[in-house]
């Protein structure tokens, strides 16, 4: 929780039971890197994924991204199509992202999308998981790329290995 006032911190804290559930909460406001960036150094998993504050994960995307990473080490980021949800959780667009990206592609492919069409072709955080020694050997998130983040990183990331899309929709991103 990033210093939230609207009583995040004590509906996180219902699910703290579960022994898999660690609630962490900062005293003070960070920058969306620095708050990226803290939430992954606290991150203990093989695979991470971040989901941020307003965003949905369907309830099999964590096992279903999990297994593709599991089953095939040449894969360095599995991710998903989205749903474009509002506010109210009304879906604006269904299954966006991944435009020409289902299934196994290089950085090379990633690439040729980002130039042809001037988007994250993979999608946000939520959309995609990857291996946490992976994170750290490229050296994480990076502060200087405040705008372009999620998709700094999955390039680097995918020099270490290829891209998996699901053809199926795990993960709601909120436009305001």
């Amino acid at each position: 929780d990033n210093a939230s006032g609207d009583g995040t911190d004590r509906a996180a804290r219902r699910f703290t039971a579960d022994p898999r559930v660690r609630f962490y909460g900062f005293s003070q406001y960070m920058g969306l890197a620095d708050n990226w960036r803290r939430a992954m150094d606290l991150c203990e998993g093989e695979f991470v994924k971040l989901v941020c504050a307003d965003d949905l994960i369907h309830p099999t995307a964590l096992s279903k991204q999990a297994a593709v990473l599991r089953n095939d080490p040449s894969v360095s980021v599995v991710a998903s199509r989205r749903h474009l949800i509002d506010a109210e959780g009304y879906v604006l667009a269904r299954s966006s992202g991944l435009h020409q990206l289902a299934g196994r592609h290089t950085a090379a492919d990633v690439a040729r999308q980002i130039v042809t069409f001037g988007i994250n072709p993979i999608g946000e955080p939520a959309s995609a998981m990857f291996r946490r020694s992976d994170y750290e050997a490229v050296g994480g998130w990076d502060a200087e790329r405040v705008f372009n983040m999620d998709i700094d990183l999955f390039l680097r990331l995918l020099g270490r290995g290829d891209l998996y899309g699901l053809k199926e929709s795990l993960a709601a991103f909120r436009v305001w």
